[in-house]
């Protein structure tokens, strides 16, 4: 057998092959490395693309039921700046405003002090705003 391969060249042999081998499984790992961080990084960007798209449609959809509620609010305030409404009125309209949202449970009125009663009551224990409510969650 040392005929064939004197016994230098078979350890140069071995040891060319077992540095390729080396080699090989070297680049080999960092390709693999490589591949498993650029993946890993595009699942969390699209993983946190998808959690903020999906914050942005959430406030969106909670701005539009705002500016809904506030034009009803709006829409309070001006009649009661411009006295067009009598008590009852005012019970009435936020008792339907409250009734056609379902995203209100309740409404709250304060308003010049006995803006329905002039007179206002006798004594020290008198109100210094008139308040209206009405709540969804009270009702029977």
């Amino acid at each position: 057998m040392e005929k064939l391969f004197p016994r230098g060249k078979i350890q140069k042999l071995i040891f060319w092959c077992l540095l390729l081998t080396a080699l090989f499984s070297f680049f080999l790992s960092i390709i693999l490395i490589y591949n498993h961080i650029s993946y890993k990084n595009t699942i969390a960007k699209k993983a946190k693309d998808r959690v903020v798209r999906h914050a942005m449609e959430g406030a969106r959809e909670i701005d539009d039921i705002l500016q809904k509620r506030m034009s009803a609010a709006q829409n309070i305030a001006d009649d009661l700046t411009a006295n067009r409404l009598s008590r009852e009125e005012v019970l009435k309209k936020i008792k339907d405003i409250v009734d056609a949202n379902p995203h209100i449970h309740g409404i709250a009125i304060a308003y010049k002090p006995y803006a329905y009663n002039p007179k206002g009551p006798a004594g020290a224990n008198a109100q210094k705003f008139t308040v209206l409510t009405y709540n969804l969650t009270s009702k029977p």
